[in-house]
């Protein structure tokens, strides 16, 4: 079916503009930016992550060693009938069907990757070593402290741990079939 063009805009943010994506074949350009071709993609990753109100989320896409997100944050109070979020969800899913024609095997990986991985991870081992280092600190000088600041401590050893352990670069991230991914994107925003 050459010639078809899907056409999607939606606002990724707030503070941006109306950004136009058209999907035509295996070719997704962005008006005024990048054009991906498809078949090149070797590797698609979905993130979502939730910060108090705000809701962010993207498909990354790399192909050729360059990396092109598909990306929106909105306030989780506006889902699901936020306009921009019902045209992302859409983007997706069309960007994944076209992706399952043209790349059979390519299955998307769920979860942070790269440099923000490894910032997390960092970032988590490092308030785990604050936290025993400030605690074996307070026992050492004897000042009887200790039991004051047992519970921040224990919350940063405890919190630092988990997200450097869930945030680890050798952990295996978990992965869903290209064809199936739309049922997960149709699923983002619905109750239960």
């Amino acid at each position: 079916m050459a010639g078809l063009v899907s056409r999607f805009a939606y606002r990724p943010a707030i503070a941006r503009g109306r950004q136009v994506y058209e999907l035509e074949g295996g070719l997704l350009h962005l008006d005024g930016g990048w054009t991906l071709d498809l078949s090149r993609v070797e590797r698609a990753v979905f993130v979502q992550h939730r910060w108090g109100d705000a809701v962010m989320r993207r498909l990354d896409l790399v192909a050729g060693g360059e990396l092109r997100s598909l990306a929106l944050t909105v306030g989780a109070a506006s889902l699901p009938d936020d306009a921009d979020a019902r045209v992302h969800r859409a983007l997706m899913t069309a960007v994944a069907e076209a992706l399952a024609g043209l790349r059979p095997g390519l299955a998307v990986t769920i979860g942070e990757h790269g440099l923000v991985r490894r910032l997390m991870f960092g970032i988590g081992a490092v308030s785990m070593v604050a936290g025993l280092g400030i605690a074996g600190a307070l026992l050492a000088g004897g000042s009887g402290r200790i039991a004051e600041a047992a519970m921040p401590l224990g919350l940063l050893v405890l919190m630092g741990g988990g997200t450097s352990w869930s945030s680890r670069p050798n952990r295996p991230l978990p992965q869903v079939e290209m064809r199936d991914f739309g049922v997960l994107v149709a699923s983002l925003d619905t109750a239960g």
